[in-house]
């Protein structure tokens, strides 16, 4: 009967800690997620806080003056999950309700949607002030990576 509370106890731990925010995911190289802008933009580096306010619809350009345009994907994925998740420490669902009240009270434009990462290179050859996000292994010739998301 002891080993088995104990059991039990140690499986709570594990299921709460394995759950909470807290938790650290090992995450390869492959999948990490990088920050991208066109390879001709002037932009050769971004900060998180940055970041962080150009896709979270707070200001429409860097701190040093540069105006850029973040692309989001329509649909939810895992990729946009874990893009917010590791930017802003919140679920998609959080988010989609974050943007739900600012577009509807007005303050903000919502980051540009595109279909898929796919649409990224020509969008990039047309406009340099895009910025959008990738895992590290689709980053094409057509991106520079200005943050590496950890």
């Amino acid at each position: 009967m002891a080993i088995r509370l104990a059991s039990l106890k140690l499986l709570f731990v594990f299921v709460v800690l394995s759950t909470s925010p807290f938790a650290v995911c090992a995450i390869s190289a492959d999948q990490q997620i990088v920050v991208v802008v066109p390879s001709t933009s002037k932009v050769t580096t971004l900060s998180k806080s940055e970041v962080i306010d150009l896709f979270m619809g707070r200001f429409s350009e860097t701190n040093k003056g540069q105006a850029l345009v973040p692309l989001d994907y329509k649909a939810e994925s895992e990729l946009k999950g874990d893009f917010y998740q590791t930017l802003v420490n919140r679920s998609l669902r959080q988010v989609n309700s974050y943007w739900s009240r600012l577009l509807f009270s007005g303050r903000a434009r919502a980051p540009i949607q595109v279909s898929s990462i796919d649409n990224l290179d020509d969008l990039f050859k047309d406009n340099q002030n895009y910025v959008a996000y990738v895992p590290m292994n689709a980053v094409s010739k057509e991106m520079k990576i200005v943050l590496v998301l950890e």
